[in-house]
């Protein structure tokens, strides 16, 4: 068993470490997700399977400063842009990432924030944006 002076000690050290968590706490949380508005009527909100609802698709910049994607969508037909990432949430210049989708071969994001499915020889798709994270850094 600690003398106590140590139990002062540790119990300082405890205080002001939790007192630096809850000061940093606002600046290392993430944003909350945004809805992210389809440019096309094609592109819809991927549907319930049973109880599996995907989420809508969206992004936010995390901690670091990365945005995140999530979600899933469909399209009924054509070669349409996806959607538009607003300023401040697009990439410095244009990334190519893989993804599922069921079309194509990858997700194109350009540096004016349009999103497109790479190699997209056009009709229905099912794209999802789960786990999409990119810098807007160059």
């Amino acid at each position: 068993m600690a003398d106590s002076g140590t139990q002062r000690a540790i119990d300082a050290i405890v205080t002001t470490i939790t007192a630096l968590v809850r000061f940093a706490q606002p600046f290392v949380q993430p944003e909350s997700w945004k809805l992210l508005p389809y440019h096309a009527a094609t592109w819809t909100d991927y549907p319930a399977v049973g109880s599996v609802v995907p989420h809508r698709p969206s992004y936010r910049k995390n901690a670091m400063g990365r945005v995140e994607l999530r979600g899933v969508a469909q399209r009924s037909g054509g070669t349409e842009i996806i959607g538009v990432l607003p300023v401040g949430y697009r990439p410095a210049k244009g990334v190519l990432i893989h993804v599922y989708v069921s079309v194509g071969n990858s997700l194109l994001i350009v540096s004016d924030g349009q999103m497109l499915i790479n190699g997209d020889p056009g009709g229905a798709a099912v794209l999802s944006l789960d786990g999409v994270t990119f810098d807007t850094e160059a």
